[in-house]
């Protein structure tokens, strides 16, 4: 029975004969009672897994055993204990990441000390940054598909946890390009360095095997000279995709291939090196691949499918701990992850439609959750001021608990990129402060010195340029 879950058959009428396409007719329908088919357009579509579902189930059920009914209890079960594990590992690899970006900077610094020590900590260095994004990313998506699974509830912990994960993939996938420069200033070293560890090693069996062949050579060994020397031919090239994919089949005949039979002097030399080169191997696939491996790695388009249930708690705990104001644009960042995906979408009219909502979807929960609260802060905060200038008082702060105590940490954020155009926290207070406080036409000539202070407190606390009065 085919492993596939769907296995698709047309029947053309002129590519048979008559008899031939009875006869596969017949068979089909035979067929049809032994498992489902779904007849769509000319297409039998077979569902083997379909049938093998309920096949299991029935034969469970013979045996007093509910396969659903244990499912969902595994699932529970998987589920309660990724809420014991969750955090704990999300707290490790949040600090291993920054012990990484720390370490990554530092490294950066000396490229021109030391290049050749460079070389092969950059290399490290990245293999780290990927292992550690992929499992990051691994724990957050296996941590929501459990919850999924099992319908129960994410608690606000861990939703902020899923957020750090989150931002802390953000914050791998910046690192990696802020140091691009150095990394591909230093590629061609690295790849060098990587191929002539290789090449020492293939050198080496390739006298083993030329000895071998001076006393009596049969099909395995010379298959595996050949081996060889086409590594070594390989590694001369360019390390495109293909050639990597070469290598590897070659690498296989070389230490892998079944049955091949050698002197065991011949068997010693290739087993002393059957742990270097593939190492080796893996290093110049990973630096050669690295752009794929962190885009990959760092990928969180899985946020699309929960954007309605976790977009408007990301904004909103963000705006109730200003203190980690700084993580909103990696935030947006993993936002854009969907594109690609969405403007690929075949289930819709216009995959640009669908893009477009949901930037719009974005943009709501942003403003909505975030950059409204904070209008409302920073005009309260205004219009104490003022009152408190107009009746000649000390001007009453704000309390320390108040929720608006941080709000200068957003206006003071730089411009970062929100879709397809440039978002400046600022800015868009500013505006929608202008509209609510300088309708110019309801001004009064008294009014003046009091705008004008208002405006100075803005630049002041906040860094707005509101209008004049």
């Amino acid at each position: 029975m085919p492993t596939h879950s769907s296995m698709h058959l047309r029947l053309f009428h002129r590519a048979f004969q008559k008899d031939k396409h009875c006869e596969l007719t017949k068979r089909i329908f035979l067929l049809q009672r032994e498992m489902p088919v779904i007849y769509i357009r000319g297409t039998n579509i077979f569902r083997p897994t379909v049938w093998m579902s309920r096949r299991i189930a029935n034969e469970l059920r013979f045996y007093q055993l509910d396969g659903v009914k244990d499912g969902i209890l595994s699932t529970k079960e998987h589920c309660r204990r990724s809420k014991a594990t969750f955090h704990p590992h999300m707290r490790r690899l949040t600090t291993l990441v920054r012990v990484w970006i720390s370490e990554m900077e530092s490294n950066s610094a000396n490229a021109q000390a030391d290049p050749k020590a460079f070389a092969q900590a950059i290399t490290v260095l990245l293999q780290r940054g990927v292992l550690l994004a992929r499992s990051i990313q691994r724990f957050v998506v296996n941590h929501i598909s459990l919850h999924n699974s099992a319908d129960a509830a994410i608690t606000l912990q861990d939703v902020d946890t899923i957020a750090n994960g989150v931002q802390m993939l953000m914050m791998i996938r910046a690192t990696y390009h802020a140091r691009t420069g150095v990394v591909a200033t230093s590629f061609d070293l690295v790849v060098r360095s990587i191929k002539y560890v290789m090449e020492r090693h293939l050198h080496e069996l390739y006298q083993a095997v030329s000895e071998t062949l001076l006393h009596g050579s049969s099909a395995d060994i010379e298959d595996q000279y050949s081996a060889i020397r086409a590594a070594i031919d390989l590694l001369h090239k360019p390390q495109t995709l293909e050639n990597l994919l070469c290598l590897e089949l070659v690498f296989c005949v070389i230490f892998h291939r079944r049955g091949a039979s050698a002197p065991e002097r011949l068997l010693a030399a290739i087993n002393s090196h059957r742990e270097d080169v593939p190492i080796a191997f893996s290093q110049l696939g990973f630096i050669v691949m690295h752009q794929t491996s962190f885009r990959a790695a760092t990928d969180c388009d899985f946020l699309y499918w929960q954007r309605e249930a976790f977009y408007p708690i990301f904004f909103k705990r963000l705006y109730q701990k200003p203190l980690n104001s700084s993580y909103l644009p990696y935030l947006v960042l993993a936002m854009h992850d969907c594109r690609a995906s969405l403007l690929s979408a075949c289930h819709v009219t216009s995959a640009v439609d669908l893009f477009n909502s949901y930037v719009s979807y974005t943009r709501e929960c942003l403003h909505k959750y975030l950059i409204d609260p904070l209008c409302v802060d920073i005009e309260n905060d205004l219009r104490l001021f003022t009152h408190s200038a107009v009746l000649e008082q000390v001007f009453r702060k704000i309390e320390p608990d108040s929720a608006s105590r941080d709000v200068a940490r957003f206006t003071r954020l730089p411009t970062f990129r929100f879709f397809g155009e440039w978002l400046h926290i600022a800015e868009v207070i500013g505006q929608q402060l202008d509209e609510k406080f300088y309708n110019l036409n309801a001004l009064m000539v008294n009014d003046c010195k009091t705008y004008e202070e208002m405006h100075n407190l803005a630049l002041e606390r906040f860094g707005l340029r509101i209008c004049d009065g």
